[in-house]
């Protein structure tokens, strides 16, 4: 008969009550650790492999129990096995930081040194933080007398964990090893500090001639989680803010389900030197420990908090390495919101089993709660390296990024999150990351997250609204309205709403009811200058040009400091208000300094005046303020103030400046510079320069450049126009902004009243905002039709209305007078909206097209000139200009022109710069 020790018995009882306790919950591969690790303990070694295989079979990636294993075989002094077991874990998981921690210390044990560092420093690669590795590589370090290298693993483990006594001594050991006397005590003094009666220090410091004093007390104390933290905690960390407002919140869910862990299966130990292994635990106490846990878990439902912390210490005084108690003590504190006593429970968890990814997960939001964001980031990453297919670790870890402002970086960790877990689809977490990915351009990916949002929680209006602004980036229009209209519907007092609801409005040109939209906005936020600028933007759009002035003058009122809307008030006041618009650009460059479109259009409008010593110092501190930001606009802006001072010797330089960046670096201008070299610099390039050859160059370079930029509107012109000239009277049409009291309107009146002697089809169409006078009156009663825009979109004619409009009149023959003086005229003539397109008087051709004409005659432009223009030249045989109109003395034409020594009658016109002739002074 055989003879069985207690301790036999023991582990007989300990086998059987875990037996029993498969059969009840097969599947529990907790009990199939404690088992395996019962049998190693028992001398059951076939058994306890055996035991590895089935759960193994259960779960392919339970590196873990190898863990377990090998700590068993080691506490048995089975060294050979336990560096089996440990590599079977590798196996599994290359990355099993604990694993390849104890398999160096396995190997240290049987003197293999170097294997030992490569396994310690393998470890350390995947978790740098565990200071206890370090302190195990530097112990091996010591053995192959690399001191060196030692020291430094040593203070590299007392910077991680200062409190810990062994870390501090070894550092000490090693420092008077290599002489350096002073700092290993210092390292003894910090033992004593914080273990007054440390053996080892009061042995040593004798032999050094240091008699260490007398400390009374003792400050090691017993481990206590009470915090008097009052700060609330939120689930998760997470601030679900929103694209235009943060929703409600629902409030802390105590349970933790989704983010605190309450049991965690996978729970490997770290690896000391010495491997501290579990305790064997005796049936009755296993069974006392259950009995407590189901306890902890009816305390939680009941959100008893402090009932578990109770009920935790009592398995502690069972069990002082009770993993599961620190875990369940972590969650009952977060409970409570004292974050400081939980992060101590969770690291004290892991400190008894390594292998606890949902407890870092949870370390990780506390850290993020204390703005530790860097602890965080490693605990989360931590978790992710221990169980990679843990969603919440990823979610967590990408709101991190997220408060760092690395975007990208966040939706990765979100959308690896979705992809392991599909049903983790909270409203609040999809609403976050429809806002993320929406900030990167993601637009469907957005779309998609904010209908999940709408589908689980459909009255979220932010989500409605957010989901159509990003339709609105899309430019689907119509939609992104429809979803304005549902989060309107859900909370009608959002101005923001009204906001996006009118810009997608504007957008499909619904002008009535955008502003509608705004009014509404304004209804509820009578101070909100961003949309009465909106509005004006509406009106100025729609040409109604008091009604702009009269809503960015609001905007004004309410922010009175806003560069842009000084700028673009000024910009529809300068052709009738000019000097107020003076006025709100010299605002709008002190407010703004580097403001470049402000200070264009004050050199612009200066230019134009008779103020041009002010115009010449605008033009030099916009070349000093922005010359090098905006290196060509400052240069035309300089050549044409200059130029019209008549200093053309300085605007020269300028311009040969200028004409070198075009040839050279064409491709590089922006629209808006070519708009302005073609609509403005060109105008003074043959004020500038007597050279015929080099100027039509750069007037083709520019107009080409110009035209092939601009986007135009497609309009539909008649084919057979040409063939109907022969069977009607001529329908000519001119366009101008200048049918009055100006040189245009003086030199065209008496030609186009006898035009309408030839044809009763003479139409005119005024291009610009013109102040009628009585020169604009005579016009109007000479011809059958004088056609007035009926808008100024920004203060401008339009040039698709006119030329919709001329195209609609069938005219035969369409004359410019005004060319590149007026940007609209030649928009107008781009189109070709006659069979028969010429400019003439105003200026020089606009080159545009080897199909229009420019009417000239042989003394301005000579037969040699003809190769010098895009246009056809069309030299009208002895020209007479006759004017009329003007008051003076009479007296006999041949008598003042043979005064003159003119030959016949024949009169010309001379303008010279610098010559103003204000109509009347500004």
């Amino acid at each position: 008969m055989e003879i069985q020790t207690q301790e036999h018995v023991q582990f007989k009882a300990t086998i059987t009550h875990y037996q029993n306790q498969l059969k009840a919950d097969p599947g529990n591969l907790e009990i199939y650790r404690q088992l395996a690790r019962t049998y190693i303990l028992s001398g059951a070694f076939q058994d306890a492999v055996s035991t590895v295989q089935t759960a193994i079979n259960l779960r392919p990636n339970f590196a873990s129990i190898y863990l377990t294993v090998g700590n068993s075989f080691q506490e048995t002094e089975e060294i050979d096995l336990a560096i089996w077991a440990y590599t079977q874990a590798l196996e599994i998981r290359p990355d099993f930081a604990e694993a390849h921690a104890n398999l160096g210390s396995m190997f240290y044990q049987k003197d293999r040194w170097k294997d030992a560092i490569s396994s310690y420093k393998a470890a350390l690669k995947i978790q740098p933080q565990k200071a206890e590795i370090h302190w195990m590589l530097g112990n091996t370090l010591m053995q192959l007398d690399r001191m060196d290298e030692a020291g430094f693993c040593y203070q590299t483990a007392v910077q991680l964990q200062p409190q810990t006594v062994k870390f501090h001594l070894k550092s000490g050991q090693n420092l008077l090893k290599r002489g350096r006397i002073e700092e290993a005590l210092t390292c003894y003094q910090t033992v004593l500090t914080l273990d007054p009666q440390n053996q080892i220090v009061l042995e040593i410091l004798p032999q050094l001639g240091i008699i260490p004093s007398s400390l009374s007390g003792n400050p090691l104390m017993q481990l206590s989680f009470i915090s008097e933290a009052s700060e609330r905690f939120e689930e998760g960390g997470i601030d679900f803010s929103g694209q235009l407002d943060r929703p409600s919140s629902e409030g802390y869910d105590t349970d933790g389900k989704s983010f605190i862990v309450e049991a965690p299966i996978e729970a490997p130990v770290e690896a000391p030197e010495n491997l501290v292994t579990d305790p064997l635990i005796n049936s009755e106490v296993f069974a006392e420990i259950q009995a407590y846990q189901h306890q902890i878990e009816t305390c939680f439902k009941q959100k008893n908090f402090q009932q578990v912390i109770q009920l935790c210490s009592q398995i502690l005084k069972l069990q002082p390495d009770e993993f599961l108690a620190y875990v369940n003590l972590g969650n009952a504190y977060t409970a409570q919101g004292k974050v400081d006593a939980a992060i101590q429970a969770y690291q004290t968890a892991i400190t008894c089993q390594a292998h606890l990814p949902e407890v870092h997960t949870n370390l990780g939001t506390l850290y993020t709660k204390k703005g530790q964001i860097q602890s965080a980031i490693s605990a989360y990453q931590t978790a992710i390296q221990l169980q990679p297919d843990l969603a919440p670790a990823y979610w967590n870890l990408g709101k991190v990024y997220q408060q760092l402002k690395q975007e990208d970086e966040a939706i990765n960790y979100w959308q690896k999150a979705l992809e392991l877990q599909p049903d983790l689809v909270e409203p609040q977490f999809n609403f976050e990351f429809g806002n993320a990915l929406a900030r990167r351009g993601k637009w469907q990916a957005a779309i998609e997250s904010y209908q999940r949002v709408i589908m689980l929680q459909p009255k979220w209006a932010e989500a409605h609204a957010n989901m159509g602004c990003v339709r609105s980036q899309q430019g689907n229009y119509l939609e992104a309205i429809s979803d304005f209209q549902n989060a309107i519907e859900i909370k009608p007092d959002r101005p923001e709403f009204y906001l996006h609801y009118g810009v997608a409005l504007v957008k499909l040109k619904r002008y009535p009811e955008a502003i509608a939209q705004y009014q509404n906005l304004i209804k509820l936020k009578p101070d909100s200058s961003d949309t009465y600028h909106n509005i004006a933007n509406i009106y100025s759009t729609l040409g109604q040009v008091e009604k702009a002035i009269r809503s960015f003058e609001y905007a004004l009122e309410f922010r009175p400091d806003w560069p842009e809307v000084h700028c673009r008030l000024a910009h529809i006041q300068k052709q009738d208000q000019p000097q107020a618009a003076v006025i709100h650009l010299e605002k709008a460059v002190k407010l703004k300094p580097d403001y470049i479109e402000a200070h264009q259009q004050l050199c612009d409008l200066l230019s134009h005046s008779t103020r041009l010593g002010k115009a010449r110092e605008a033009t030099d501190q916009y070349c000093k303020t922005c010359g090098h930001l905006a290196p060509v606009l400052s240069r035309i802006a300089y050549v044409f103030a200059y130029t019209q001072s008549g200093a053309c010797e300085a605007a020269l330089k300028k311009l040969l400046e200028l004409e070198e960046i075009c040839f050279t670096r064409l491709n590089t201008l922006s629209l808006t510079e070519i708009n302005i070299l073609y609509e403005i610099l060109l105008f003074t390039l043959s004020h500038l320069r007597d050279d015929r050859a080099r100027n039509a160059q750069f007037y083709q370079l520019m107009a080409e450049a110009y035209y092939q930029k601009r986007q135009t509107k497609a309009l539909e012109i008649q084919a057979n126009w040409k063939a109907q000239i022969q069977t009607r009277l001529l329908r000519i049409g001119f366009i101008s902004k200048h049918f009055r009291r100006h040189s245009v309107g003086w030199c065209s009146q008496a030609l186009i009243r006898e035009l309408t002697r030839l044809t009763p089809h003479v139409h005119l169409y005024v291009t610009g905002r013109l102040a009628s006078d009585e020169l604009t009156q005579s016009f109007e009663q000479t011809v059958s039709q004088f056609y007035w825009p009926k808008a100024y979109p920004n203060g401008f004619a339009s040039a698709e209305e006119i030329t919709q409009q001329i195209i609609q009149d069938h005219l035969d023959v369409l004359v410019d007078l005004d060319s590149i003086t007026v940007p609209v005229n030649a928009q107008i003539l781009h189109y070709s909206p006659a069979p028969i397109c010429a400019t003439w008087l105003g200026f020089d051709a606009p080159y545009l097209s080897d199909q229009h004409y420019f009417l000239c005659d042989q003394y301005t432009h000579p037969a040699t000139m003809d190769e010098f223009y895009l246009e056809q030249l069309i030299r009208l045989p002895q020209t007479l200009l006759p004017l009329m109109g003007f008051p003076g003395p009479r007296w006999s034409a041949i008598v003042f022109a043979n005064s003159l020594a003119l030959i016949g009658i024949r009169w010309f016109i001379c303008a010279l710069l610098p010559v103003a002739k204000p109509t009347k002074p500004w």
